[in-house]
């Protein structure tokens, strides 16, 4: 026995259909808010350079991406880590200075960063919040011969590790799990101590000690060079005191250096 569809039950079925294949191809990218909008354009070789910004953007460091590496020019990092407390953009740096330059598209992989156009060939990169994202950018083809990706740490605080210095040409880290603990480590644990020595020797004027009558070798005053906080990145790097005082011994044993 034969069975036809009432025309009205067909219509509905049509525009069931239809609509499952509206929402299936309306389905957004759950990365969509945290991406901007790719755009069509042309290859054109590029390097990228990134701009990073600490301390209320008084503290600016340039950043060099390539295909393998990512590296701080003026620190020794070479991971990129975002914070609500710095900032960061990277641009393209085309290779040929004789053509216009199309622009670069970006995306990252992960909701941890926020990516913004910042112009045709630059973006400024934001925390969201903790993780770890991959960055990649291109022209042409996602996947040709311009692409390049570099990794990101998303993280609210970077806390301080420790403390970097060098003592007569060798380094040491003072190591401690916080700014109170490494105050404490280093006050507790001065980097020279002057060997004790007769008091007959020494002059005392106006409150201050001279050691006129001993020799450098008998003092054996050290140099210390403090380099960098580890890691260099940490959060808060501002100092709430600091305090350099004339050494008598330098002035009189190193004349220059304090």
């Amino acid at each position: 026995m034969k069975r036809f569809f009432h025309p009205l039950a067909l219509a509905a079925l049509m525009l069931g259909v239809l609509a499952m294949g509206s929402l299936t191809s309306c389905k957004k990218d759950p990365l969509d808010e945290f991406n901007p909008k790719t755009d069509t354009i042309a290859e054109a070789p590029f390097s990228v350079k990134g701009t990073e910004k600490r301390s209320d953007g008084t503290y600016v460091l340039t950043w060099d991406i390539t295909k393998t590496t990512v590296d701080c020019v003026q620190e020794e990092l070479d991971e990129l880590a975002i914070t609500p407390f710095n900032t960061f953009t990277f641009e393209a740096v085309p290779e040929s200075a004789s053509a216009t330059f199309p622009g670069i598209n970006a995306k990252t992989d992960n909701a941890c960063i926020k990516l913004e156009r910042k112009g045709q060939s630059g973006f400024s990169i934001s925390y969201v919040s903790d993780g770890d994202a991959t960055i990649k950018v291109w022209n042409g083809n996602e996947g040709g011969n311009t692409a390049v990706t570099f990794k990101v740490q998303a993280r609210k605080t970077i806390p301080v590790e420790g403390l970097l210095v060098r003592i007569d040409g060798e380094e040491y880290t003072i190591t401690a799990p916080s700014w109170q603990e490494l105050y404490k480590t280093m006050r507790d644990n001065p980097f020279y101590t002057v060997p004790y020595l007769s008091d007959e020797k020494v002059q005392h004027i106006e409150g201050v000690s001279w050691y006129s009558f001993y020799t450098k070798e008998e003092v054996n005053p050290k140099k210390v060079e403090i380099l960098h906080l580890v890691p260099e990145n940490t959060t808060y790097r501002r100092l709430n005191f600091s305090e350099a005082n004339s050494s008598e011994i330098s002035e009189m044993f190193c004349p220059g250096e304090y």
